[in-house]
Formats: C-alpha cells, structure tokens, sequence
C-alpha cells in the first residue's frame, strides 16, 4: 500500500487548544483533504519571548497539529528575521521527528510564506501559498521594501490560492505573481448545495460576527445607517448573532442605547452552527459590511441558505458573486450606501430570493467545495510528482 503524500501546513489562524478561539476556515479546509497526510503548525505570534511555546496537541481531526508560540515584534518590525527563526525551529523539531513534507502549504503568503519559501530550500520540496488579503494588503502598503521577497516567493511556488479574490491583481502587481498559477478557492462551508430553495423570511435582518471586534466587523457604520434607513421602514429589525466575552457585550449593550436602537437590534449571543444553518433561511438578509475581511464564511453560508447578503467591496466574498444578482456590495465607510442598501434588501427580499433561487447553480459552480478540493489535489500530485522526477 503507497503512504499518502505528506503535507505541512503553517498557518496563523488554525484552532488548537493553546490559543484563544480563532477561525475555523482553515481546519475546516484540511478536514476535507482526506487523500493526504496533514501536520499543521498553528502559529501565534508572541513579542515576549519568555512567552513562546511549542506544544504537541496531538491529532485533531485528520491532522496532527502542533501549537506554536512563535516570536515576532508588533507591527511586523523584523518580518524576515522572525520568520527565519520559524523555519529553523519547525525544520529542527521535525527533523528530530523523523519528519520529512512532501509538500509545503504557507496559509498566509506574505508571513508564512517566508518560512516556507526556507523550508523548501532546505528541504528540496515545493510550497504553495494561499493569498489572504487581511495580512497581505498590510505588508503590500505598509513594507513596499519586501516587494522583492515576495516576487521570489511567489516565483517559486507551485500555485496560489487566492481565498480573496478581489485582491488577485494586486498580488500579481506587487509580487509578480504568474496568473496561470493562480486559482480562486474560496473558503469551505457545510451547507453548500446546487439547489437552493428559499424560505419565506419571518425574521429581519441578521449580523453574524465576532463581538470582540465589531469595530472591524463594521458594526460603529451598521448601526447610524440600520437606524436611518430604519426610519424609511419602521418594522426593520436587526440580530446581532456571535460570541464575545461580557465586556463584549456591554459595549454593544452601549452602542445599541446609544444610537436610540433598543427594541429594534436585539444582542442573541452565541447559536451553535448547526442552529445557526438551520435559523439562517428564516432572515431578511445577511449584513456584515466589514473591514478587510479575509473571505467571510457567513456570507457564503447564508446564500446556501437562500438569504440575500449586503458585503463590503474590495474585502471578503468580493470577486466571487460577478454577475449574480444576490447581493449589494458597500463601502463600510459611507453610511449613506450601507442605508440605502439596506432599504433595498428590505424591500426587495422577495425578488432578490427568487434570484438566488434561479442563480443557484452558478452560485455553486463558484463556491463548491468538492470542486475546488478536487483542484488542489490535482495540484498536490502534479506538483509532488514533478519534484520527484526531478531527483
């Protein structure tokens, strides 16, 4: 019987029982690959370095997963030196393991991939890199001096997966990024379908997010614009759905008070997931016009669930709904456009719900998991395969 093929995964933003509760977008896409072998480093930057660790969590789901308190500085001041430090510790740990990755896969290209574009040398393997735009935008803008790292990081990999779409041209602007090793992969949801079937909406609308950083979630431009367009549409309601500590949900207590919204935005707390699907169809419409959003999973699980979103441009799901008439892209910086869209979803819940009904296929085509796990591997084969004939 052949081993399957091994892959090191090095990722910021992978759940272990070390850090605190993160996304689950990653694992979420690893649990899915199940033809190979995973090891996931799961990285937590920490300045002091007496606060560094490396834990050994065991096998979670179909990864072995190791909890990594890796140093770095604030701001990203040191970036390459931080993640040369990284390399070499993960390559001399597993080295001691007897571990030896047929494939490397950086989760995000301008931070892990440094350490994978290292790890590839020393180990003579490939590396593909996934573009999320959250931590890529910030080094594109901010360390214009690193362009040159990332043209040969990007030179080298095997492909990249662009999980934000919409920031595809600026990588293969500032990196140099070949187009032919681009692929769009959109982050993998249970309740994906090719035939969505609205329900009826009893509920208004609803934000899903995390209460600890409703700033970046948009919720300081949500709420001026929900109580102006509000005053157009009296019966309009808002939930706030999501987990936050009590603090959390004091300052929201707060804003809600402070914009005259009592009654009309209700604070719901946490829902389970399964909950959460099978509640999601009842409502208006989805809002969540967040900041730099990497992808935003809740988008893509309320259109399965055949419920009409409002997004921000140039962040999370935009590039991947072209053409479908479903949604109402904004600019969370204008309250004005994030009014006047919500008086849209408001009244025309119906007919947008009709749309991704006769949409649905091509809403599937774009988001379907089993398509885009099926392109990976593809990739993993070729690209292992290739390196092997190269020895």
């Amino acid at each position: 019987m052949i081993a399957p093929l091994k892959i090191l995964h090095l990722s910021g933003d992978y759940p272990d029982p070390v850090r605190k509760p993160t996304t689950q977008a990653i694992k979420q896409t690893v649990s899915h690959l199940k033809k190979f072998d995973h090891v996931v480093i799961s990285m937590d930057r920490k300045s002091n370095p007496f606060k560094c660790y490396w834990v050994d969590c065991g096998k979670i789901d179909n990864a072995q997963v190791f909890a990594f308190g890796q140093w770095g500085l604030k701001f990203g001041i040191g970036l390459f030196l931080s993640f040369f430090i990284v390399a070499f510790s993960i390559h001399r740990r597993m080295k001691k393991l007897g571990y030896k990755p047929d494939l490397i896969h950086a989760h995000r290209m301008t931070f892990d991939g440094i350490a994978a574009y290292l790890l590839s040398k020393w180990w003579g393997v490939p590396y593909v890199l996934s573009v999320r735009a959250e931590v890529e935008s910030k080094v594109f803008r901010f360390k214009p001096h690193y362009r040159w790292l990332m043209r040969k990081i990007t030179k080298q990999a095997g492909a990249i997966y662009y999980i934000s779409l919409f920031y595809r041209d600026k990588v293969e602007s500032y990196a140099g990024a070949d187009p032919a090793k681009g692929r769009a992969f959109p982050n993998i949801v249970t309740n994906a379908k090719q035939n969505i079937a609205p329900q009826a909406a009893t509920r208004g609308f609803v934000s899903i997010f995390n209460f600890a950083i409703y700033k970046k979630k948009g919720l300081l431009g949500l709420l001026p614009a929900f109580l102006e367009a509000s005053q157009q549409n009296p019966d309009m309601t808002l939930d706030l759905i999501g987990q936050g500590s009590a603090n959390d949900i004091q300052q929201l207590e707060k804003l809600i008070v402070e914009h005259g919204l009592a009654g009309k935005v209700t604070i719901v707390g946490k829902v389970g997931h399964a909950d959460l699907i099978e509640r999601l169809p009842t409502y208006r419409a989805m809002v969540l016009p967040s900041h730099n959003e990497t992808f935003g999973m809740v988008y893509t699980e309320a259109l399965f669930a055949g419920v009409p979103i409002l997004y921000s441009k140039q962040s999370g799901i935009d590039g991947y709904l072209d053409g479908i008439d479903a949604s109402i892209g904004v600019d969370p910086n204008n309250q004005t456009e994030i009014s006047n869209a919500l008086q849209t979803l408001w009244t025309s819940s119906e007919a947008l719900r009709s749309s991704i009904k006769a949409q649905s296929s091509k809403i599937f085509d774009r988001l379907d998991p089993q398509c885009h796990i099926a392109l990976y591997e593809a990739d993993v084969l070729s690209l292992t395969t290739k390196q092997r004939a190269a020895i």
